[in-house]
């Protein structure tokens, strides 16, 4: 790990110069080479202890300097996710105007508060660290970022979750149309009606001899 510290600080000058200051490398350096005098005197016998808190001391300022660097391409990327999910989630409370209607107004709007909150965190944050120097400690880590839109999104999974409304029964069903119903489950046709009956019963009676006297 020494070596590795020794090795970063020179052969990566122009990356670290960019989020840290001359000062801050040096110390880098020399702690380093304290730390390998230290090792090669007392080191190999030293106690866990000991050894845990040279590591500290020596550690510290060289991973802050790394995290910088590192943070210098990773906030704005996760600040871009970020930005673009909202925009996601704007979108889609648009769509669920008219996919959605059983989702109300106020349920949507309820999102985009939501929305707006993080977005006002975003421009806090941005702001904060605006004001700060590139070899001064971050404002905020890209690591903070993802988690602001937990609330938000679980909203929207619950409301994504809401069923539809069930269908209204059909209640203007006539009286006529549900007997007709019935027949037609029975296996029965509706009756005739009084003079057709009259016409059948006529036409099956015998017909009467014009002579009603007997044969001689």
């Amino acid at each position: 790990y020494i070596y590795h510290i020794k090795n970063t600080i020179s052969d990566k000058e122009d990356e670290l110069s960019s989020v840290s200051t001359e000062e801050q490398r040096e110390e880098c350096s020399k702690l380093a080479l304290a730390a390998q005098d230290w090792m090669d005197d007392e080191g190999y016998s030293a106690d866990f202890a000991t050894i845990e808190d040279k590591y500290a001391s020596l550690s510290e300022p060289f991973e802050k300097i790394m995290l910088r660097l590192k943070e210098q391409d990773a906030r704005p990327q996760a600040i871009e996710a970020l930005k673009k999910r909202l925009t996601e989630i704007e979108q889609l409370m648009t769509k669920w105007e008219t996919a959605k209607p059983h989702i109300t107004e106020e349920e949507r709007s309820s999102v985009q508060a939501k929305v707006e909150e993080v977005r006002q965190w975003i421009e806090d944050k941005e702001g904060k660290q605006a004001k700060k120097a590139a070899h001064e400690e971050p404002a905020f880590l890209s690591e903070d970022v993802p988690g602001q839109s937990k609330t938000v999104e679980a909203l929207v999974m619950r409301l994504g979750r809401k069923p539809k409304p069930k269908p209204a029964k059909r209640e203007n069903a006539t009286a006529e149309e549900t007997e007709s119903n019935n027949n037609t489950e029975a296996g029965t046709e509706p009756p005739a009606d009084a003079e057709n009956v009259e016409k059948e019963e006529k036409s099956a009676e015998p017909e009467e001899s014009d002579n009603d006297e007997p044969d001689l």
